[in-house]
């Protein structure tokens, strides 16, 4: 799969100022955010700082989404918990920018429903996290004042979704690999097929961060969904794995 040019890897968090967050792209997190606002920065401000722009008399379509909310958590000791922590994270629209921090779309529980029970919303996930015992911070309401944030918003988007398609295919080769030493283990097609429903979960959901992304943001991950699916088809049909 194709490399994203310039991709930021590593993010730590500052306050510019009160109210207004900066997420820089930096190892160091002693390190100064460079202003003004360069490509490697990826600037939150609340909604009542962003500067509006006069409407005409004419009704013209807005962005369904326009906020996004910040999410701060201590991390889970508990391996139990950070799986089932890490699979709530893929059950919901999260941008990882470092452990324990994230980036999410805000979106009305109205308009969000359509989109369940397959997705969870933001607020519930990190409800959820609280109830496992994390303690977790919760910034709402933000929304990106440049072109430039937004640029890196969606190459951030598009890593987060292509890494989960990558983890996909990743899962079944290791699956058909380590079947072909399976067969004459007692029950190795249960086992087989207890995986593979597993990894096909994995598959309906990034389908539907698909059609949550296509329908919101206007992103297309048809190209990363079908490479996944055609990893899931080819291991189940060459170890012959019926539903």
């Amino acid at each position: 799969m194709p490399q994203i040019p310039d991709q930021p890897r590593c993010y730590s968090l500052k306050a510019l100022r009160r109210g207004l967050y900066g997420l820089s792209r930096t190892a160091n997190p002693s390190l100064p955010i460079p202003q003004p606002i360069s490509p490697t920065v990826l600037t939150l401000v609340p909604r009542r700082t962003v500067t509006r722009v006069a409407r005409s008399r004419r009704r013209t379509p807005r962005p369904a989404i326009r906020r996004f909310v910040l999410i701060a958590y201590t991390p889970l000791h508990d391996p139990t918990q950070r799986q089932t922590a890490r699979r709530l994270a893929w059950r919901t629209p999260l941008i990882r920018l470092r452990p324990g921090l994230l980036l999410a779309p805000q979106i009305r529980a109205a308009r969000f429903r359509p989109y369940q029970p397959a997705l969870l919303r933001p607020s519930e996930y990190v409800r959820r996290l609280v109830e496992m015992g994390a303690t977790a911070w919760y910034a709402p309401r933000l929304e990106l004042p440049n072109d430039m944030s937004k640029d890196i918003f969606q190459r951030l988007v598009r890593r987060t979704f292509e890494e989960r398609a990558k983890g996909i295919i990743k899962a079944s080769r290791h699956l058909y690999k380590d079947a072909t030493h399976w067969k004459d283990i007692p029950n190795w097609s249960a086992y087989s097929k207890q995986r593979l429903t597993t990894i096909r979960m994995r598959l309906r959901r990034l389908r539907a961060l698909m059609r949550f992304f296509a329908r919101e943001f206007e992103m297309d991950f048809r190209y990363a969904v079908a490479r996944a699916a055609a990893a899931v088809s080819r291991v189940r049909l060459r170890l012959r794995l019926s539903d």
